[in-house]
């Protein structure tokens, strides 16, 4: 069961001024990749994402302090994505946690993957997660059961 409202009033007015404005920032910007994945072609969200190093798995090394960041930038945005009132899926979440890794200059990866639907139907089913280091600061575990078919990194390590 979730956090009652006074629980989450009092868990955010205890975070650091610096967490508090990730939690503003992923808000807003969860919304806006809310209607960019629905308004721009995935091909011009691509630009975005980072360099394309084709399905490749990858690990770059990171610092501990990036890490530290990184993996605390991921809790607060699965508690963002958790709490919208819109959907707030994994690609939108990957989106914002990498923007903002960008920002702070944390080397990262995002991964997108695919599986085939274990139903009758067998359908696509696609996912996407973020890394920094050997870590998944977002979108994990689940990541696990998917096939890299697309590799982004973060545009300062090219």
């Amino acid at each position: 069961m979730g956090m009652s409202l006074i629980e989450k009033v009092r868990f955010i007015s205890g975070l650091p001024l610096r967490k508090k404005g990730w939690l503003v920032v992923f808000t807003l910007s969860s919304l806006l990749t809310w209607f960019a994945l629905r308004f721009i072609p995935m091909r011009k969200l691509a630009k975005m994402m980072g360099h394309h190093l084709e399905n490749r798995t990858v690990c770059i090394p990171a610092d501990r302090k990036d890490l530290l960041i990184a993996l605390e930038m991921g809790q607060l945005m699965s508690m963002v994505a958790n709490n919208t009132p819109w959907p707030c899926k994994c690609l939108a979440q990957a989106l914002c946690v990498k923007w903002l890794l960008n920002r702070y200059k944390v080397p990262s990866i995002l991964h997108l993957g695919a599986k085939l639907d274990s139903s009758h139907e067998a359908r696509m089913q696609a996912h996407a997660w973020v890394n920094v280091h050997d870590h998944t600061v977002i979108g994990g575990p689940q990541h696990q059961h998917y096939r890299v078919v697309a590799t982004f990194t973060s545009p300062e390590l090219i």
